[in-house]
């Protein structure tokens, strides 16, 4: 359980990081925008796309 945990918390913070990194793209602010995206896929979109 305390893997899980551990886990977990390593990958919200990594999350966080990115997000703040691509929060300042447009891009990024126009995909969470639609109905159906969050921020994971927001991520991964932008990123994806460049």
């Amino acid at each position: 359980m305390m893997v899980m945990e551990t886990l977990s918390e390593a990958i919200r913070k990594i999350e966080k990081t990115v997000e703040t990194q691509v929060r300042p793209y447009s891009e990024y602010q126009s995909l969470t925008d639609v109905s159906g995206i969050g921020t994971v896929l927001g991520l991964t979109i932008t990123l994806e796309t460049g």
